[in-house]
């Protein structure tokens, strides 16, 4: 399987660095890492392309949503899986891609989009469970600060405004799609407390 592994980055290098480091740390399979910079003034691509991460720069806060969509829409498409990591994200649990992926060991899975589940979550944005299978624990939402998605689910969701799907989850469940958690991998949302006034989604 081709993994895509991206990150949007705006400022906060503190953050991005143990994001990196932690990832690093849990993980030991092969997977392609992207950064879409939304104009960082702190050095932020500096650091980055120091360590040959390769860096989309847009040079401007274009917010999340847009550098997602505008970032992935013409690369997308060579890789199986498509995984979300927000730069204020901490991994926890080991071998935490390669658990994901045993998930996903038949077709019929592809109809998934889940997250590890936060240790920091934000009750504001705390879903409604619907149900379970498994280790799967299926919600309304799973935010967004760490998203698989399936290649068939991102040619769904690539012409999509998914501001919505934050708090609500519409987006994903009128697709099709199931939303939920890994009940036995853990991440913790760093940034929860350190935001900015210059954030967009």
């Amino acid at each position: 399987m081709k993994i895509l592994v991206y990150t949007i980055t705006y400022n906060r290098l503190n953050l991005t660095r143990e994001y990196l480091r932690s990832l690093k740390e849990h993980t030991h399979i092969k997977f392609d890492h992207i950064i879409f910079d939304n104009g960082s003034t702190d050095r932020t691509v500096e650091y980055l392309r120091a360590f040959n991460y390769k860096v989309i720069s847009f040079g401007e806060n274009l917010g999340i949503t847009e550098a997602q969509n505008r970032g992935l829409r013409t690369i997308y498409k060579d890789y199986d899986f498509i995984i979300k990591f927000d730069n204020d994200c901490e991994v926890v649990s080991d071998f935490i891609l390669e658990k994901i992926l045993n998930f996903y060991d038949c077709e019929e899975k592809n109809k998934y989009i889940l997250s590890p589940i936060d240790l920091a979550l934000d009750p504001l944005y705390k879903p409604q469970v619907l149900g379970y299978e498994g280790n799967i624990e299926l919600t309304t939402h799973n935010g967004g600060m760490f998203r698989v998605v399936p290649n068939i689910a991102m040619d769904y969701m690539i012409t999509k405004d998914i501001r919505m799907d934050v708090n609500e989850g519409r987006v994903w469940r009128d697709g099709g799609f199931k939303v939920g958690y890994f009940k036995d991998l853990e991440v913790i949302h760093r940034g929860l407390n350190l935001g900015s006034s210059d954030y967009k989604l």
